[in-house]
């Protein structure tokens, strides 16, 4: 997935101060990417290459002024301009603003106004950026949903050692937020790795995390680089946390603290230094109060919570999500009328977002270019469940669910092996991890059977 959202600003700083251009550009670094020169050949050289949400030029460089072309040409390309020099001359300041400088600045030693200016256009910046991400990315109205988004942008840009944990029900966006939160932190620069904790065994999943070392165990044919160290000054996403063993909480836990660790069959301790994201679609208190999850893991990831609403608790983005996935499409127009929309407002979209983007792709392989009441789905005007309304069908045999929980799917009858798998989703209510934890069995082909985050 490929997130273009970035809350920091592009700043170009020309000075041939080199003591004060490099306390300027320290401070200007938390707020956004600094580039700097001291001649008026690198302020052509980097306007040519780059775009510039502001730039600063010193008035007097070494033995030559400022080019006004060059000043222009950042102008002409929408960088807001601004002269910060120590000349307080008005035909000077006449002709900066001649070609459309946005500020004349005197230089003083106290530069705190000058940091002022970027940090007002940073904060602009990032919140047109939020702005657009729920209009256009997460698509809500909905008021508390916003403001968590908003919040947790806005603070992203934190340190890497806080957790960041986000909950809610399958088909929310968990992923998508992860990885937009990922775009506006410091280390949005670092790679963005991904992880679904339920696909793997927990032998797997510890190899995938952790790495391993050839010949550590029988299927260990080459030395493995694990997750953590991919995400090395990056963000580790670890998806359906939830599912993860007790033993590897422990594990984990311990590599999250020291940033430090060992690969499977390993001797050497390996550095990380990552930003964790977890998410989970299961209820985390549940899980403590069951002794599924450990209190000290609990403590460390579970600090800084968003909670994402089911659709059915937002139903008045049903319509904007309708209207989102229709034009996503470059080939065909379709319409749906306004009581065919009010029925599927009051559907509950069990798998979420993702039942929308189903519904939607169905519409669009139809021969109708206008949905009506009487085109929708059976499943959605009697408001059921489609995942789950059969699942008190033919679903008697007790011995073999028992066998299978005792033993994993993989020992049990092939012939019998998509009936059971079936029956397993329909009693977890089309939970997946859920699903393949109550039958011992793993496989990422299973989120085909039933959408997914």
């Amino acid at each position: 997935m490929d997130i273009k959202f970035n809350g920091r600003i592009k700043i170009l700083l020309i000075d041939d101060d080199d003591l004060f251009r490099g306390n300027l550009k320290r401070s200007f670094s938390t707020y956004g990417l600094v580039h700097e020169g001291a001649t008026n050949a690198d302020a052509k050289r980097l306007i040519e290459n780059n775009r510039y949400d502001i730039a600063f030029f010193d008035y007097k460089l070494e033995d030559e002024s400022i080019d006004f072309n060059i000043v222009n040409s950042s102008i002409l390309k929408g960088t807001r301009a601004v002269m910060l020099t120590s000349i307080n001359d008005d035909n000077c300041v006449k002709q900066a603003y001649d070609i459309n400088c946005y500020d004349y600045q005197l230089k003083t030693p106290d530069t705190s106004r000058i940091v002022d200016i970027v940090k007002n256009l940073a904060t602009q910046n990032s919140d047109t950026l939020i702005t657009d991400f729920i209009k256009n990315k997460y698509i809500t109205q909905d008021e508390d949903t916003i403001k968590q988004i908003k919040k947790f942008l806005k603070n992203s840009n934190k340190k890497m050692d806080e957790a960041i944990f986000i909950e809610g029900p399958s088909g929310v966006g968990k992923t998508l937020l992860a990885n937009i939160l990922h775009s506006f932190s410091k280390n949005k620069s670092g790679p963005f790795v991904h992880i679904n904790c339920s696909e793997f065994s927990d032998t797997l999943l510890n190899s995938e995390l952790f790495g391993h070392e050839k010949g550590a165990y029988t299927d260990a044919k080459e030395n493995r680089i694990g997750k953590l160290k991919l995400a090395d000054n990056g963000t580790l996403f670890l998806d359906e946390v939830g599912t993860m063993s007790m033993r590897l909480q422990s594990t984990l836990l311990l590599a999250i603290e020291s940033k430090q660790f060992r690969t499977v069959g390993g001797i050497k301790d390996i550095q990380s230094n990552f930003q964790l994201i977890c998410a989970t679609n299961e209820n985390i208190n549940d899980l403590l109060e069951q002794e599924k999850f450990r209190s000290d893991f609990h403590y460390r990831i579970y600090k800084d919570v968003i909670t994402l609403k089911p659709l059915k608790e937002r139903r008045g983005d049903i319509p904007l999500l309708f209207n989102y996935f229709l034009k996503q499409n470059d080939e065909r127009r379709i319409v749906i009328t306004d009581d065919a929309m009010e029925c599927l407002k009051n559907y509950d979209y069990p798998a979420n977002v993702r039942d929308v983007e189903s519904i939607v792709y169905s519409f669009l392989k139809s021969d109708k270019g206008k949905i009506t009441l009487e085109d929708l789905p059976s499943f959605i005007i009697k408001n059921e469940n489609r995942y789950t309304k059969n699942k008190s069908k033919s679903f008697n045999d007790n011995k073999a669910i028992a066998e299978v929980r005792k033993k994993g799917l993989q020992q049990h009858l092939n012939d019998y092996k998509e009936y059971l798998i079936d029956q397993f989703i329909n009693i977890n209510d089309g939970n997946i991890a859920r699903a393949m934890r109550d039958m011992n069995y793993h496989s990422g082909q299973l989120y085909r059977k039933c959408p997914k985050n």
